[in-house]
Parts: structure tokens; sequence; C-alpha cells
């Protein structure tokens, strides 16, 4: 509940600011140079897989399965973590090894952005990103912005977004709330300061 709160407030800050297993996969990404990677939002419908993946994962909860938790990313990393400082393992040693490669080298070394489980897979930045979308309707909520009469076009930001949540229309920019995360690389990068994050009920500044 207080992650629904956050992200229909404030949008999902967890998922850009807090989250220990996308920060590490996003880390790996940017070890390879992006000529090895892959740009997954060119080559497949990265919306109706993402809200699919959480379908599912509701629905097997729901039927009583326990399996999907055990195959989730978060569970992986905290085993991993777990065996490093305690030399403590479990038993599931294989389904531990094929979700760590998918989550982190697959989808993250080798994925442009790193971000590629947070994407496609995890359920915790679907459900958070639901609530974003639903925070345009309320009053006060805060999301990032672009302020047109300072976008120049260049792409940066484009390019930085590790979610690859922004794209470009008429050389203007265009952040997708169902896709961002609050991380506040296009912010950062802007050489013209033209994305800020801010409460809707702001106004745009000259």
């Amino acid at each position: 509940m207080l992650l629904a709160v956050t992200s229909l407030w404030f949008d999902p800050l967890f998922c850009g600011k807090l989250c220990p297993t996308g920060a590490f996969s996003e880390l790996l990404g940017s070890l390879l140079p992006d000529k090895y990677k892959i740009d997954w939002v060119k080559l497949v419908p990265v919306l109706p897989l993402r809200y699919g993946f959480l379908i599912g994962f509701l629905f097997s909860i729901w039927l009583g399965f326990g399996i999907p938790c055990t195959y989730c990313n978060y569970y992986s990393f905290e085993i991993f973590i777990n065996l490093f400082l305690t030399e403590y393992f479990l038993n599931t040693l294989s389904s531990l090894i094929a979700t760590f490669f998918l989550a982190n080298v697959f989808l993250g070394l080798f994925t442009k952005g790193g971000r590629g489980y947070c994407l496609f897979i995890c359920p915790v930045g679907t459900y958070n990103s639901l609530f974003h979308i639903f925070g345009r309707f309320v009053p006060g909520a805060f999301a990032m912005q672009v302020r047109k009469n300072a976008c120049i076009g260049c792409t940066k930001c484009a390019q930085n977004c590790p979610m690859r949540a922004i794209t470009m229309h008429e050389r203007q920019a265009t952040i997708d709330r169902r896709l961002c995360i609050i991380c506040g690389k296009c912010a950062h990068g802007c050489p013209k300061q033209a994305i800020c994050y801010q409460s809707n009920l702001a106004k745009e500044k000259k």
C-alpha cells in the first residue's frame, strides 16, 4: 500500500532511487559498450509484455502457485548476497542461477539501459507504474516533465534513459509515464535543463 500511495503522488521513486536489484542490473549494463547491447523497445512490444507478466504473476499467486517468487530477481539477488556474506546456500541453485543470469546478465549487461528485467518482468515496478499513470489525474501529483519551450531535440535524454521511456516527436522529448521510474538521468544530462521533476500544478517556466 505504501508503494501504491508513493507512486500515485510522487511516482515510482522506489524503482528509480531505492531498488537494489534494478540498480545492480543497470550497473552491469553500464560496463558494456552500446554496440553489444540489445535495444528491446525497437524489437518487441514492451507494454503488452510488461503488463502481461504482471497479470500472469497475479493469477499464479491467486491460483496458489508459489513458483513465481522463486524466479523473482529480488529473491535470487538476496540469496546471492547471502551466499557471499554467510556462505549459506539453498537447494534451488539451478533456478537461482537461471534467474540471476536472465535478470542481470541477459537483461542487464546485454540490454541497452541495463533495466531489461525492470522493463519486462518485474511485478513491483509494473505495479508502481500503474499508480503512476493514475497520478496524472491527481491534483498536485509529481512527475518528470519536459519544458517544451526549452527542449532543443538533442536526444541526450532518450539516450540516457535506462527504461527507454523517452521518445522524440517533431524534435521534442516525450516521457512515457508507463515506463518512467524517476531516476532523473534525463534531467541531469539535459544541456538546456528542459526536464524537471515537479507537480502537475506547477506552471511551465519560461
